[in-house]
């Protein structure tokens, strides 16, 4: 059996990020009203930004939307309120790409202006058809989730027949998407599940068939927020989320994920760092 991860050029803003050599971590800061409920304060995000550049995230991800699915659409005013005054500040200070999570075009359009490095749409690029030619018209990269329908259903898991073979579908069709609107495959990064209103068993399903997703041609990221798969209730204790975050990104790691996105950086740091050695060896040993 051949468990060598694919390699891939990730090119974006004048740059070019090899993907497969080791799984890279995007770490999410989080300004949405659920994180913060009162106004963000820049001075205390650039500072955590500041830190996870220190302890070694790839990329910052700045989100508005909350991680965990509230089962409410975002409008692009509360994004941009939340988002702007602390995208100024990190653009200004740290010097790891900076990436902002959105399903809306209006706030693409405006936090590109600011020259972030690129664009996460986890509904597939299904609730703004917008969203393709916005990023089509700039050399910013974009990672496509998979919570097709939108927002309102995240926080309804459903049972989806076929969940490994339907998901290649609406990530074909999200790519095609993509790619009509004008972005370039290299900048692409396709992110399959979990969550997102899957069942917690089709989502790792998912995380356990992650090759499947390979003959797209892309490299895959795997979202780790507070999904329902990873604990036995949504109020489980911290210790608890960030235990199973580390558990799911050492399989999505086994399983070919070229790049995981948590909400709890130390603790899959570590994970990722043994799965990354234990997939190094088993490549050794399939040479």
């Amino acid at each position: 059996m051949n468990n060598e991860r694919k390699r891939y050029p990730w090119t974006f803003r004048g740059t070019e990020m090899p993907l497969g050599a080791r799984t890279l971590i995007a770490a999410v800061l989080d300004v949405s009203k659920v994180a913060i409920p009162g106004k963000p304060d820049p001075d205390a995000l650039l500072a955590r930004g500041e830190e996870l550049e220190s302890l070694g995230a790839d990329i910052i991800d700045v989100t508005a939307l909350p991680v965990r699915a509230s089962g409410k659409r975002i409008t692009p005013d509360e994004e941009l309120q939340r988002l702007v005054p602390t995208l100024r500040r990190l653009r200004s200070t740290v010097t790891t790409p900076v990436f902002v999570t959105t399903y809306n075009h209006e706030t693409a359009a405006r936090v590109l202006e600011l020259n972030i490095a690129g664009i996460y749409d986890p509904s597939g690029l299904t609730v703004d058809a917008l969203t393709s030619r916005t990023l089509g018209n700039t050399d910013a990269a974009l990672i496509i989730g998979n919570g097709p329908r939108g927002p309102e259903i995240w926080p309804r898991p459903r049972h989806i027949p076929h969940v490994v073979e339907a998901t290649i579908a609406d990530m074909q069709s999200a790519l095609r998407r993509a790619l009509a609107g004008g972005v370039d495959r290299k900048r692409i990064l396709l992110s399959p599940g979990p969550g997102l209103g899957k069942r917690p068993d089709q989502s790792l399903e998912l995380l356990e068939n992650m090759s499947a997703f390979n003959g797209l041609g892309q490299a895959l990221m795997v979202s780790l927020a507070h999904d329902a798969f990873l604990a036995e209730t949504i109020k489980a204790s911290e210790e608890t989320w960030k235990s199973g975050s580390a558990a799911a990104a050492a399989i999505a790691v086994s399983h070919g994920t070229h790049l995981v996105r948590t909400t709890c950086f130390e603790s899959v740091k570590a994970a990722v760092y043994i799965a990354d050695r234990i997939l190094q060896l088993v490549e050794a040993n399939d040479a």
